[in-house]
């Protein structure tokens, strides 16, 4: 597992002009869901990160797969499912993805 700290973002919500060109490429390719396209300094949640990084496994092709259904936490889009199947995401407990954590 990896963590980093990025600060792209500006006060009031907006993000820095050295960010803008990829911020902006990364929501044309629909790689951001659009809740996620304003307000960058807020917190991230477990389930956000999870939805970006499933869209960017999704964007390239993985092929098929078999999911584990391994959460009984409601996740968006069981993309952490899918992500916890190819061994990217692990949860904070047993069978507990912790979506809003």
């Amino acid at each position: 597992m990896f963590s980093f700290s990025l600060n792209a973002y500006a006060n009031g919500g907006g993000y820095r002009d050295w960010s803008r060109e990829h911020i902006e490429k990364a929501i044309l390719a629909e790689l951001v869901p659009e809740g996620l396209q304003k307000n960058y300094d807020l917190n991230i949640t477990r389930g956000e990160v999870a939805q970006l990084l499933w869209n960017v496994y999704d964007n390239n092709s993985l092929g098929e797969f078999e999911v584990i259904y391994y959460f009984d936490d409601p996740v968006p889009h069981m993309s952490a499912d899918m992500l916890y199947s190819l061994g990217v995401v692990s949860g904070i407990s047993e069978n507990y993805f912790g979506v809003e954590d």
